[in-house]
């Protein structure tokens, strides 16, 4: 059990120590990994003074990592808003309205 505390340990401090550059497969790993310890966690019912103090010091560093996942998925809302923009007003211009009109140039 402490051997899953300390990894998640580790990539969590990897994780919030990094730059902005770190991709969203990466969070995903680690709430894969997360999610593992939790269910090791459900099973196991006293937990020994270092595995308290691991899981103490992967709350403190939870702040930072969500704030990267919201602006991953903030960034993520944005260039969709962008894209479902573009398509809109591509689609105006694709749009046949006139189809069963003609047009006739008196000009000639």
């Amino acid at each position: 059990m402490e051997a899953q505390l300390k990894l998640l340990y580790d990539m969590t401090k990897e994780l919030a120590e990094t730059e902005e550059s770190v991709s969203y497969e990466r969070f995903e790993q680690l709430i894969v990994l997360r999610e593992r310890v939790i269910e090791s966690l459900n099973q196991h019912k006293e937990l020994s003074n270092d595995e308290n103090r691991l899981i103490k010091l992967i709350v403190q560093l939870d702040a930072s990592i969500h704030d990267r996942m919201c602006a991953i998925r903030d960034e993520a809302s944005k260039e969709l808003r962008l894209i479902n923009a573009s398509r809109i007003q591509r689609s105006g211009y694709d749009a046949s309205r006139y189809g069963d009109s003609y047009f006739i140039d008196y000009r000639n």
